[in-house]
């Protein structure tokens, strides 16, 4: 079998059996000139250079069907209930099996689950459902992405890459091969909690006030002045681990009326870390991410140490570098097709006060999204990483799947110059 790709020509790859843990050589060809962009292995949840293996047995002899029949009744934005299962751990940093103890399991997701069979849903593993104070290295709750948008499953993972080289406290992502009952059900990316213990004591200290804005269930983060009552504010911005709402009255209401008051320049520095916020808006628009938080004010968290200020970070990034979005050609327009009108009081007010600035660091993270630099290192490997196995995958088209990571390159590169020249255009006013 060959596989052609952009940039990297055809190239001979050799089918993978599920268990060999070899590696895949230069099935990718030789990667650009440059350092390995990957993470050291700090964990082996989310070690870059090696592959989890997730063995679940759920009880229920049609897991299937037991999966499903648990949510049929469920709102989509409702609380879903676990099944029971018994957890194998495959560490590929110790190449060993560890058992890890009864678990709960669930389907995840939401456009997957309504997407018919062309779309792979994902699980959640809460770790300690049955049994309190159980967790998997430090790990309490484990994402296991299904397709929902990102048949690539690269997209996540090279957006949210960029947000940490950036600076920003992004959720890591590797990828992990899930068997259930003894049926292989792919690889699927992991995606870090964005607001697990591990995440926050390692992330952001441990300590402060947590806000998540979902979107999708809870409304848009545009920061618009409500009203002086936090519990209208609670759906958006949802209060998160020990946060009340008496934090949000205290902490998040001043930061929103500072956003949607003409005293924004004045104020704004004094309830934000500026540059980080502009970190995160430049990576939004250099992806382009049309369902972060600049562009639709969706899948966001808000940190606020005790005496310091909001940091912005994201979560839920498989819009990312997708062909759609490239006709979001501006740094400063970028919005989905259900949002054209779409105002973030913050991320607006950034762009236009804090212009040069915001134009300069859109300048400096560009080389990540730059076919012929980072994005094209990191593309070619995470594609050598992956390839084996997307072939051994049961559910995912080898020849779709091909096809859609090329198409990310194409999408940077039907973009990148357009884009550097008008924050080099910006930089200089």
């Amino acid at each position: 079998m060959a596989l052609c790709l952009l940039f990297a020509g055809c190239v001979p790859l050799a089918p993978k059996e599920h268990g060999d843990r070899g590696g895949v050589g230069g099935a990718w060809g030789e990667p650009p000139d440059l350092p390995d962009s990957r993470e050291p292995a700090d964990h082996p949840l989310f070690d870059p250079r090696g592959i989890s293996e997730f063995d679940l047995q759920i009880y229920e002899t049609d897991w299937d069907y037991a999966l499903w029949d648990a949510i049929v009744d469920v709102q989509p934005c409702e609380d879903r209930p676990y099944l029971r299962a018994n957890l194998r751990f495959w560490n590929p940093e110790s190449q060993e099996w560890e058992e890890v103890g009864e678990v709960g399991v669930r389907y995840r997701g939401h456009s997957a689950l309504e997407g018919g069979e062309n779309e792979r849903v994902g699980f959640k593993i809460k770790v300690n459902a049955w049994t309190k104070g159980q967790d998997l290295h430090g790990v309490e709750r484990i994402n296991l992405l299904g397709t929902e948008g990102d048949y690539s499953l690269m997209r996540e993972h090279l957006a949210l890459n960029l947000h940490r080289a950036a600076g920003v406290p992004a959720p890591r992502v590797s990828y992990g091969w899930v068997t259930v009952n003894g049926e292989p059900q792919g690889i699927f990316p992991i995606t870090e909690e964005p607001d697990d213990d591990v995440f926050l004591d390692e992330r952001l200290g441990g300590e402060g006030s947590l806000f998540k804005v979902a979107g999708y269930c809870g409304g848009s983060g545009d920061f618009e002045w409500e009203g002086d009552d936090p519990e209208d504010y609670v759906e958006t911005y949802e209060p998160k681990v020990d946060t009340t709402v008496d934090d949000l009255e205290s902490h998040l209401l001043p930061l929103i009326e500072c956003a949607d008051s003409s005293d924004l320049p004045d104020c704004l520095p004094d309830h934000i870390d500026v540059d980080e916020w502009l970190s995160e808006i430049a990576v939004d628009m250099l992806t382009p991410d049309v369902d972060g938080m600049a562009a639709s004010g969706q899948n966001f968290m808000l940190h606020r140490p005790p005496g310091g200020v909001f940091t912005v970070y994201p979560w839920d990034q498989d819009q990312a570098l997708t062909d759609y979005n490239s006709a979001s050609a501006s740094i400063f327009e970028v919005h989905p097709t259900w949002k054209t009108d779409f105002d973030s009081r913050i991320a607006d007010g950034l762009r236009r006060h804090w212009r040069r600035d915001f134009c300069t660091r859109v300048l400096e993270l560009s080389p990540g999204v730059d076919p012929a630099r980072d994005l094209g290192r990191e593309w070619r490997e995470l594609g050598q990483h992956l390839s084996p196995w997307i072939e051994a995958d049961p559910f995912l088209d080898w020849e779709r799947w091909t096809w859609i990571v090329d198409d990310i390159l194409q999408t940077a590169t039907d973009r990148h110059a357009g884009v550097v020249a008008e924050a080099e255009g910006c930089a200089g006013d």
